[in-house]
């Protein structure tokens, strides 16, 4: 609580909302106690290995204070992920649900019980707070709060402008499914794109000198030894 206080606050906030978003059970409070406990550790543990080189000494505190953020980044970056990932197909199980003629709550629930991983979770989260008497759209709102996919964002506005002016949800959730099927096949190509230009490093300082070696190697050995 101490390094809470003496911390500036745009710190606090943002390692609150990477814990938010990595959905981990820990506080601030801990991460800041880890960043200063990992620096010194760091800081002393290089020291003993070059006692000489101050350099290093900082630099391994350095490490060590900000290995905390990027470790809890990693998670969130991951979490957010499989959010997106999941996203189509959970409103494809909620869009068949309504036009079976179930209620939206009802379908949210059937996909939460019947899904896996933190966008169920998210779902399922959001049904007790309207179980315990929260809108759906202030629900669905905390949803998006709580996670960065702007695709979920997406859905969840249109599903509470589909109450607010009585748009059918049937019908906002088949455009949904439809416009996000169109985005995952857009990223998958636009990841096919890049492949060639991440391949060419491999190959150029791996493959082709490997290449090379093997042949021209023995072409070498034979002219230098007829030129000897």
């Amino acid at each position: 609580r101490t390094l809470r206080r003496v911390t500036p606050g745009g710190v606090v906030d943002s390692l609150d909302r990477k814990i938010q978003l990595a959905g981990v059970n820990t506080t601030a409070e801990f991460l800041l106690v880890s960043k200063v406990v990992l620096a010194a550790l760091g800081y002393f543990g290089v020291s003993e290995f070059f006692p000489d080189e101050l350099l290093a000494s900082i630099l391994g505190g350095v490490v060590g204070f900000l290995l905390p953020d990027r470790l809890v980044e990693s998670v969130a970056n991951e979490r957010q992920g499989k959010i997106l990932l999941a996203l189509p197909q959970v409103i494809d199980q909620l869009r068949m649900s309504v036009e079976a003629g179930v209620g939206f709550e009802a379908a949210v629930g059937r996909a939460a019980k019947a899904g896996e991983g933190p966008l169920a979770d998210e779902l399922r989260r959001s049904l007790q707070e309207m179980q315990i008497g929260a809108s759906r759209s202030e629900a669905l709102r905390h949803l998006a709060d709580r996670n960065d996919v702007s695709e979920l964002r997406t859905f969840v506005a249109a599903v509470t402008q589909s109450e607010e002016y009585g748009i059918p949800v049937a019908h906002v959730l088949r455009v949904q499914a439809d416009e996000l099927r169109t985005r995952r096949k857009q990223r998958a190509e636009e990841r096919a794109m890049k492949i060639p230009v991440k391949m060419v490093f491999p190959l150029v300082l791996c493959i082709f000198p490997a290449l090379m070696i093997v042949l021209l190697g023995p072409a070498s050995l034979r002219i230098v030894d007829a030129l000897s």
